[in-house]
């Protein structure tokens, strides 16, 4: 997003960030009470800075709101009736639908019925919807009908950082290197990986090194699941904590596969942003997802990598073992890869998408701030 913003000045738009929670200080509450005044940060604080600054913005504006917290952007609709505020609608996530697969919502319950028709509304009365992809555009369609002023634009990333260091001949000797960097959130799938490397796995374990940087609520799982498998098998698996950006970047640019997965059912609501990081780091994409999603349609469409199903522990095994043995594929695939990062989802291709949009929402007379 500070990529996308820096991208939007440069063009020649006022355009500036507004959030009111780090990423550090979202990852970091670990007692009862610092979760507690996290959310009442999330679920008060912020949505009412969101009204704060549209009710005082002095011209015309573009008000990009995103769905965390969930009915922001409705509220920032709701006031902007009040001022000389567009409201863009953007959906990281659906609700109820994200609550629903990870569990934390029962189907039929009224909890359900009240978040789905904060968001009907929401979609209804903002000045534009934006979705991730077009299966997350379709799924919406389906539960809410026809949704009116649409668009469809990818998160990207910001591929500055390996912006000179293309795939090179691939490796001469040593293990392939597969990455898993990012949240281990409820959609995401983590049994089919274990249960791919469960049996006789040794000579893909000789072959490949699995590398995880992450954290979220199910790294506990993987570390239990991850203890139960052979010795061999457990020593080429390194599970370690979130990256400071320097060390992030080295890391990307050195890994040969990115790891991204999905449960079934998260399809219908997200599209793994990491991917575009990865595709900017060439590095070819290993996705373990539902085979009708963005995720499995952008592997596909840019041959960059190999789609497993969720559940097909045999599947993924016959893929770690092309991986283990076809370093001549790898780098065919990471070439691929990198090419479309750069050319289609880099921040700055992204950013002309916002400013074609952005120019439909605009005064003749006036060019707005977002």
């Amino acid at each position: 997003m500070q990529g996308l913003v820096s991208e939007l000045q440069h063009a020649g738009w006022d355009a500036s960030h507004r959030f009111h929670i780090s990423e550090r200080a979202y990852r970091g509450p670990r007692t009862r009470i610092a979760r507690l005044w996290l959310r009442i940060r999330m679920y008060l604080c912020y949505p009412v800075s969101i009204v704060w600054h549209i009710l005082r913005s002095p011209k015309p504006l573009i008000a990009v709101v995103c769905t965390n917290t969930f009915y922001a952007p409705l509220l920032a609709s709701l006031v902007s009736r009040c001022s000389n505020v567009q409201v863009v609608h953007l959906v990281y996530d659906l609700f109820p639908d994200a609550l629903l697969i990870s569990g934390h919502v029962k189907e039929g319950s009224l909890l359900e019925k009240i978040l789905g028709a904060i968001t009907d509304a929401t979609m209804r009365s903002c000045a534009r919807n934006v979705f991730l992809g077009e299966r997350l555009l379709e799924h919406a369609t389906q539960r809410h009908g026809e949704i009116p002023r649409t668009a469809v634009i990818p998160v990207g990333a910001a591929g500055d950082a390996f912006a000179d260091r293309p795939p090179g001949e691939g490796k001469t000797g040593g293990p392939v290197s597969v990455l898993y960097c990012g949240n281990l959130g409820h959609m995401h799938d983590i049994t089919t990986f274990t249960g791919a490397l469960r049996e006789d796995a040794g000579d893909i374990a000789a072959r490949i090194r699995f590398l995880f940087h992450a954290g979220g609520p199910c790294l506990p799982a993987l570390e239990a699941q991850t203890r139960s498998l052979p010795d061999p098998v457990r020593a080429a698996i390194r599970l370690d904590k979130n990256l400071k950006h320097d060390e992030w970047v080295e890391t990307m640019a050195a890994a040969d596969v990115a790891l991204v997965t999905m449960t079934p059912g998260a399809e219908k609501v997200v599209m793994p942003s990491k991917t575009y990081s990865a595709l900017t780091a060439g590095q070819a994409i290993l996705a373990v997802c539902p085979l009708e999603s963005d995720l499995a349609d952008t592997v596909a469409r840019c041959e960059c990598g190999w789609v497993v199903a969720p559940g097909d522990a045999a599947g993924l095994r016959r893929v770690l073992e092309e991986i283990a043995t076809r370093p001549d594929a790898i780098l065919e695939k990471r070439r691929n890869a990198y090419r479309a990062g750069h050319d289609h989802y880099d921040t700055k291709v992204v950013t002309k998408q916002w400013e074609a949009l952005f120019r439909e929402l605009e005064s003749p007379a006036t060019t707005p701030n977002t």
